[in-house]
């Protein structure tokens, strides 16, 4: 038996120790200061050079390409992370490390200097990687032995996290756009809650024993998604099956190239644009070596293609035939649509046509880079999985399909905070008068309010319960929320005082946190009941749900003309937007982890969970290279367009896994 586990369960606050709302309240701060500087960002570096409230005046693609960037590494720094947690610092050391690097990042933004803003996007990259991977971890170790109560205790700590990032954006986002403040107001705002953040879970340190202060010996992952299943256990055909099919020299060569080409991209891509620093400086290669590129994916492809049925087959006892042709026929349609969008994605103008004819045609040194990273990449996974036994092979083959689909997730998702953004603050009609100006404000009032009364309640609780355990951390603590009481009765105040109101483009960024807090307990009660979707179900669903939201923008903005560079849009079409995306947040995230915990063999998957964060990072830049488009495809077609492309990409790829369902299930070979 754990004493420091025992000893930390008898102070309970809502049913659960009193440590976890420690832990609840820093990565509420924490994702204040996340939010609240990132929902900042494009909208400083695309504001005017001259105004009230002057910007960088970058183009929209440019600043989408840094944020793109900034979004893959932070989600790549965060397997380094938990590496150096595991194996030197422990987890509690690593929360404080990252905590006080990401607030050193925040502060640093604050100067509004070129030196300042990239050195702390640089320093929250660091800190992110040191704080993501190990509070979930000390979850996962405040649990062990009491696997019944995880469901609440992830449930709780997701609140934080909604909670935090729902102030964030609302308070940061107020007084970075305010031309009484000012940006650098809305990113000190985000230091300063990170530093209290950090204060708090310093001084509580004392609460959690042992528990996050030693690197384990077994290094362990905890898949914060799957709440309810134990750690998957290897049986002796799945270890002698591993044995036999260790990395080798050549695995791990193109490993290493694959990584370097995807960072040289990640990297070279905001210098060449933003800074005309090309880090790969060879001459573009023509239209014929672009097609022969793309000839190379569709063989590619189809030979994967192959490699499913040929995996299909070994299980032909229990799959039908048809089974067979629909999955042949619709992953071939797969990639000779991937082929032609990677044709798009390159340029809107490039079609085969022109490469084959035109001498003109051309590309850049860093998108050959990336696509010979990806077909190593490929090339790597599917060689490996050509290893394993027919089960373990069918599973890792459903791990990737959900790997795909989660990458086109995120590409379209994190438009959110990209070109959804610049939508609400270019195209949305945000001044409101009379009625809808006194309508707003109460609203914004109960929005403010409530959620943090009910907050500052649980603060109370677990005041009475650790006061004389952690004092110095309750008080600082206590101090924050007073802060931040504050803060909100400013921004009420000052609100109630005008007549009329204009609605910050930054505010809409809150609606997702929003409806999670309201809408997730429904979608919990859906999978509890027997009408429970299967995962690939859940993926097709959330994927439509996700295009039907950028079908409300494309029906919103269909009388904004050609090349328009404003507009005023009802709110009403964003505020829908926002509701259907996040009801496909809630169909898949409880999905990918979860599964992936599930389907793949126990020790593999420390490695796989790095490849899924690696998909999620893929999606972070491709949303943010498709989100910078918008100014083109404006230019050229309409915003219409630029939205219709968001619309059908995920509702193709959702009805894809519909399709798909009955093959993916017979795949996981039994797992639910």
């Amino acid at each position: 038996m754990n004493t420091d586990i025992e000893n930390l369960f008898k102070d309970k606050v809502i049913g659960h120790p009193a440590g976890l709302f420690v832990i609840f309240f820093t990565e509420m701060w924490e994702r204040f200061s996340f939010y609240g500087m990132r929902i900042l960002l494009v909208i400083f570096l695309t504001a005017p050079l001259i105004g009230d409230n002057p910007g960088w005046g970058w183009t929209s693609e440019n600043a989408l390409s840094l944020i793109g960037t900034y979004g893959s590494l932070l989600y790549l720094t965060p397997i380094v992370g938990g590496w150096i947690a595991d194996k030197f610092t422990g987890y509690r050391l690593a929360v404080v490390i990252g905590c006080f690097i990401m607030m050193l990042g925040h502060l640093s933004m604050a100067f509004e200097t070129s030196f300042s803003f990239y050195a702390g996007l640089a320093l929250l990259i660091i800190g992110t990687g040191f704080f993501k991977p190990n509070m979930t971890s000390m979850i996962s170790e405040m649990y062990k032995g009491k696997e019944a109560k995880k469901d609440g205790a992830y449930t709780i700590y997701y609140m934080g996290v909604n909670a935090g990032a729902f102030f964030g954006m609302m308070l940061c986002g107020y007084f970075g756009e305010s031309e009484d403040w000012g940006w650098s107001y809305g990113f000190g705002l985000a230091g300063i809650f990170m530093l209290l953040g950090l204060i708090q879970f310093w001084l509580a340190k004392g609460l959690f024993g042992s528990i996050g202060a030693k690197p384990s010996k077994v290094h362990e992952v905890e898949l914060p998604q799957n709440i309810n299943e134990e750690s998957p256990t290897i049986n002796k055909e799945e270890k002698a099956n591993i044995k036999l099919n260790p990395f080798t020299t050549l695995d791990k060569v193109l490993m290493i190239l694959s990584a370097m080409g995807g960072l040289l991209f990640l990297f070279s891509d905001p210098l060449l644009k933003i800074g005309e620093i090309n880090l790969l400086p060879f001459k573009e290669v023509g239209g014929i070596t672009i097609f022969a590129l793309e000839l190379v994916a569709i063989i590619g492809l189809i030979a994967i293609v192959m490699f499913f049925r040929k995996t299909l087959s070994e299980f032909e006892n229990i799959y039908k035939p048809l089974h067979l042709r629909i999955a042949a026929v619709v992953l071939l349609g797969i990639l000779v649509y991937i082929s032609f969008f990677t044709s798009f994605f390159i340029s809107v103008y490039d079609h085969f046509i022109y490469l084959l004819s035109s001498p003109e045609a051309s590309l850049s040194g860093q998108y050959f880079i990336v696509i010979i990273s990806l077909y190593i990449f490929l090339y790597l996974a599917f060689s490996r999985m050509s290893r394993y036994n027919p089960m373990v092979k069918a599973r890792m083959v459903a791990v990737t399909v959900f790997a795909l689909f989660t990458v086109i997730f995120f590409a379209a998702f994190e438009q959110a905070l990209g070109s959804m953004t610049l939508f609400a603050r270019d195209y949305t009609e945000r001044a409101l008068t009379g009625n809808a100006a006194t309508i707003f404000k109460i609203v914004d009032l109960i929005l403010t309010v409530v959620p943090l009364a009910i907050i500052t309640w649980v603060l109370y609780l677990l005041f009475k319960k650790t006061y004389n355990k952690i004092p110095y951390s309750n008080i600082v603590l206590a101090l924050t929320f007073a802060f931040l009481w504050c803060v909100v009765f400013y921004k009420i105040n000052t609100e109630f005082s005008k007549e009329a109101t204009e609605v910050k483009a930054s505010w809409f960024g809150i609606l997702n946190s929003f409806f999670i807090i309201t809408l997730a307990p429904l979608f919990s009660k859906w999978w509890e009941s027997k009408y429970n979707p299967s995962a690939a179900m859940k993926y097709g669903i959330g994927l439509v749900l996700l295009g039907a939201g950028f079908g409300v923008l494309v029906f919103g903005t269909l009388g904004i003309p050609q090349g328009a560079e404003k507009a005023s849009v009802s709110m009403i079409f964003l505020i829908l937007a926002y509701l259907f995306h996040t009801m496909g947040e809630l169909c898949i995230s409880p999905v990918g982890l979860s599964y992936l915990s599930k389907l793949v063999p126990g020790r593999m998957i420390g490695f796989m969970f790095g490849i899924w964060y690696l998909a999620i990072a893929i999606g972070q830049k491709s949303a943010g290279t498709m989100g910078g488009m918008i100014d083109e495809i404006t230019k050229e077609y309409s915003l219409s367009t630029f939205f219709l492309m968001f619309t059908l990409i995920p509702i193709g790829f959702g009805l894809l896994s519909v399709v798909l369902n009955p093959v993916l299930k017979k795949l996981m070979h039994g797992v639910k």
